[in-house]
């Protein structure tokens, strides 16, 4: 599914991820509005059928590093509503008998090739490069802080979110 919007090209890189290792994925149509237990959620991007689990993953594109500042590694930042809507998706899988494992994936486009040695995995598309890590919901909220109240955002330390989190494949 080709990917639009602001995001896409960290979408469309990771969905050719999947393809390239052949793991076996549904892209999840954002545009659309679903409702779960009569209560519009927000969509996740993927839902994977790992060795392991069940995934509902949501992908988060960042930069990894600005012109204007560098050193502005490991940024993290999302939305409440992230939050919840995996939190909303995992329960509704939970009461149907499926249990999924929600999964926050960051692809972070690295700027050059020093950067590539923050990351055990990436992935070069259309000339980008990015560097793909994951970390679960639960070690997410174990360690979040809130970031701004509007919009309502949290994040975590980057220092502590650099050790935290794990490959892409360490999930899948």
């Amino acid at each position: 599914m080709k990917r639009t919007g602001n995001h896409s090209h960290y979408e469309n890189a990771v969905e050719a991820y999947f393809i390239e290792k052949k793991i076996s994925y549904m892209a999840i149509n954002e545009g659309k509005k679903v409702f779960a237990n009569n209560q519009k959620v927000k969509n996740f991007d993927f839902l994977i059928n790992s060795k392991k689990s069940v995934i509902a993953l949501d992908v988060k594109g960042k930069q990894f590093g600005y012109d204007s500042g560098p050193s502005n590694l490991w940024e993290n930042w999302i939305l409440e509503q992230d939050i919840t809507g995996l939190e909303n998706w995992q329960k509704e899988f939970r009461n149907n008998g499926v249990n999924i494992e929600p999964v926050f994936m960051y692809a972070y486009l690295l700027k050059n090739k020093d950067q590539h040695n923050a990351f055990k995995i990436t992935y070069r598309f259309k000339g980008k490069t990015y560097g793909l890590v994951g970390i679960s919901l639960e070690d997410f909220k174990k360690n979040l802080k809130v970031r701004s109240n509007s919009p309502k955002s949290v994040c975590i330390s980057r220092r502590v979110f650099a050790e935290i989190t794990k490959p892409i494949d360490h999930f899948i």
